[in-house]
């Protein structure tokens, strides 16, 4: 890794900073907030903008950190390979991007989850990491290696895999389920199968017209 910049951590009241909770729960997950002042001996005061109810918890067991500066991250590309953190239920997870799709989509991979979940570019920004009061960048990936490593698919059929459906921005229900084929499988079956229709349409053309001759 590289060093980005220095930036030291300023614990005042109004300033805004990045926390992460160290238990099974929210480890690895962090959420911007907002320091508040302390209400006599308590820990830490940390009161969350993202939510219409502000939400305030006290907490000995958590990590702090400035926010990530957005002008290093805007050098840096998002692309196949490249770790980020991706913004899902308020929080920023670190996760692996395994494929760039269309209309400026990503599928991300979160070992903490185990989950491969679908992100808008919008949702995600390049992984820093703050060590010793520097910001750090992950290094580029090789993207002939892992391109390589990820040309199989990664559900064959057959997969027994659980598939969700988000009923709202909180809820989310999975269901098991089996993989059949790839979807890009079937769209290559489907044209050969329209291919074979017209194919099939002009023989028929064309015997017509014997016919007609015939007579």
């Amino acid at each position: 890794m590289r060093v980005a910049m220095e930036e030291r951590l300023t614990m005042c009241v109004g300033r805004q900073v990045e926390v992460c909770y160290k238990d099974d729960a929210f480890d690895g997950i962090w959420y911007t907030t907002t320091i508040k002042p302390a209400a006599e001996a308590t820990p830490t005061k940390l009161k969350s903008r993202l939510h219409v109810t502000p939400l305030t918890a006290h907490s000995k067991n958590v990590l702090i950190r400035p926010l990530p500066p957005v002008h290093v991250q805007a050098r840096i590309n998002v692309e196949e390979g490249c770790v980020v953190d991706a913004f899902r239920n308020d929080g920023w997870w670190t996760g692996l991007v395994l494929k760039e799709i269309e209309d400026d989509n990503f599928l991300v991979f979160f070992d903490s989850a185990d989950d491969i979940i679908q992100f808008e570019r919008k949702d995600l920004r390049p992984h820093l990491d703050w060590v010793d009061k520097k910001w750090w960048v992950v290094p580029k990936p090789n993207l002939q290696l892992f391109r390589r490593l990820t040309q199989e698919s990664m559900f064959s059929s057959g997969t027994m895999v659980e598939v969700s459906c988000k009923i709202n921005k909180v809820e989310v229900f999975w269901v098991p389920a089996m993989i059949i084929k790839e979807i890009e499988e079937i769209e290559k079956d489907d044209e050969e199968s329209k291919e074979d229709d017209d194919e099939e349409s002009e023989d028929n053309d064309d015997d017509d017209d014997d016919d007609d001759d015939d007579d």
